[in-house]
């Protein structure tokens, strides 16, 4: 079955974050400060997909993380620790990143618990 669909801001990674799994980021790059400032700041959540450099394109899955720990250093820099959560189809993305700024996409949760 389909879960809800909402607008994530997007997090490329080298890697597939799995549901549960912890992971902690150092987050120097401005966009993806602003990311993880929203987040902390909203409903400390984001999505985290992987990204194709040679196709310039994200995966069509990815997961959302769930922003458990947010520690701004001094010298304008973010430490936070994420666990990986639900898993997400990835319907629509609404803006391509930019050196600017971060990638949001339209995503549905795919509901990993078959009912009945």
């Amino acid at each position: 079955g389909g879960g809800k669909v909402e607008e994530l801001g997007l997090f490329p990674l080298g890697l597939v974050l799995n549901p549960g799994a912890i992971l902690p980021l150092h987050i120097f790059e401005m966009r993806y400060r602003n990311l993880m400032n929203k987040a902390w700041e909203g409903d400390r959540k984001f999505g985290v997909v992987m990204f194709n450099t040679e196709t310039n394109q994200f995966a069509r899955v990815g997961t959302c993380a769930n922003l458990m720990r947010f520690q701004p250093l001094s010298d304008g820099k973010i430490q936070v620790v994420n666990e990986g959560g639900e898993r997400f189809r990835v319907l629509n993305v609404t803006r391509k990143g930019s050196a600017m700024e971060y990638a949001k996409a339209v995503v549905q949760y795919i509901d990993d618990t078959s009912e009945g």
